[in-house]
């Protein structure tokens, strides 16, 4: 790309990125201020950062605008770490004008991506804004930044650090665009953050597995890491979505680090290969490759599943849930199937009932301990006024319904209601 078309390019990212700076030490950035700002990168809520390097199709069906943080990278490892061709490039480019269901955003400064040519119609056609995370005189003195710099400092002067850096280099980005002392403080400053944090005994531990992470696992976690471990300087506040492999390797690496204290993350990953699988979200529209996404289905009702199906997985316990996607997608199934075992008895309540409120009144017994008893009882906390709806046939599959939800955990419930809305059952 042109140096010149760069640079100019650079200069204004970086006087942005200024400007939000200075407003944040003034203490003039709100709770709902982001960065990049909503004028620059336009969003639709709910909105998340696509997982490295997995198929980006599957994850966009389940948010507002899913962003792709493009990463300076060399041809070959292109698809690895975004998740899509470079071939798919022109097309992504349409589909970011026509719906915004995708937006572009630079993980590094312009000039990095000098060498990577076919990048070129979407820098000039769309010119993503670059991601930043709240620098560190944003929260420290610069005494403090000193002082920091130098403990951390002298943990990464080793030979298997050196040696981590040079070969992330050769691995990731185009010959001669940046230098080890760039890598460096980047990687220092991230461990900085880490520490202001409280996560200082992670410190050691990372550096030390600097010596042993195969560069090319390492580049694809790097998102995951940021996000799991450094969103408090996120000013981006989108939500953190992962792939379950990344969370459970990074806890393996880290024993100190605990996914389960975290009930936000969602896994649009794995749900969106189990639900396109269930429900054909993502279409081939010709022979030449291009997709649709399908319009059957509310974006509100399709987030809900979703967050019912993670709630399923993260609910499980960390030790009995192994790292194999195919684990997980059992998971979604068990979940799917249950929604037919609900039905099943609906219709078996449905049965009951018209046969006479004798069942009613058992089952008010069984189901309603306490508040809810006998008859009326059972009507009335189930949301039905007893006089005139006693002998109505017509409520009885809606309290078929109430009955057998009772005692369905949520994430069933959710599903059950999906599929019933749209048919599915």
């Amino acid at each position: 790309m042109d140096k010149e078309f760069l640079m100019d390019y650079e200069a204004k990212e970086k006087e942005e990125i200024k400007k939000f700076t200075q407003k944040f030490r003034e203490g003039k950035i709100g709770a709902k201020d982001v960065y990049p700002q909503k004028y620059r990168l336009k969003l639709n809520k709910p909105y998340t950062t696509s997982i490295a390097g997995e198929w980006i199709w599957t994850q966009i069906p389940l948010y507002g605008t899913t962003i792709i943080a493009l990463q300076p990278a060399r041809k070959e490892i292109f698809k690895k770490i975004h998740g899509f061709d470079t071939e798919d490039i022109d097309r992504l480019i349409d589909f970011v004008k026509e719906s915004g269901r995708i937006q572009f955003a630079l993980d590094d400064y312009p000039t990095q991506y000098i060498k990577m040519d076919y990048l070129e119609p979407l820098f000039r056609e769309l010119k993503p804004s670059k991601l930043t995370h709240l620098t560190l005189d944003c929260i420290l003195t610069n005494e403090e930044i000193e002082n920091y710099s130098s403990e951390i400092r002298g943990l990464l002067e080793n030979p298997q650090s050196h040696n981590f850096i040079k070969k992330y280099i050769e691995k990731k980005y185009p010959e001669s665009t940046i230098s080890q002392d760039e890598v460096k403080q980047g990687l220092l400053d991230d461990l900085i953050r880490l520490k202001v944090l409280g996560h200082g005994d992670l410190v050691e531990d990372f550096i030390g597995w600097l010596a042993t992470v195969d560069v090319v696992e390492y580049i694809s976690l790097l998102q995951a890491i940021h996000d799991i471990f450094l969103s408090p300087y996120d000013p981006l506040k989108g939500i953190q979505s992962f792939k379950r492999q990344e969370v459970h390797r990074l806890h393996r690496q880290f024993s100190s680090f605990d996914p389960t204290t975290n009930k936000e993350i969602e896994l649009p990953y794995e749900v969106g290969i189990f639900l396109n699988e269930k429900l054909d979200l993502v279409r081939l529209q010709n022979l030449k490759g291009s997709i649709e996404l399908s319009d059957t289905y509310d974006l509100y009702d399709l987030r809900k599943v979703m967050n019912a199906l993670n709630e399923a997985v993260v609910g499980e316990k960390i030790d009995k849930i192994t790292e194999k996607s195919k684990e997980i997608s059992l998971i979604f199934e068990n979940v799917w199937e249950d929604t037919d075992k609900l039905k099943e008895r609906i219709n078996r309540y449905r049965y009951r009932i018209s046969f006479g409120f004798g069942i009613i009144g058992a089952l008010a017994g069984v189901l309603a301990a306490g508040p809810i008893g006998g008859v009326g009882g059972l009507f009335t906390g189930l949301g039905f006024a007893v006089a005139d709806k006693y002998w109505d046939i017509k409520t009885y599959p809606a309290l078929s319904e109430k009955i057998a939800k009772l005692r369905t955990q949520n994430q069933i419930i959710h599903v059950y209601d999906f599929r019933k809305k749209y048919k599915l059952l």
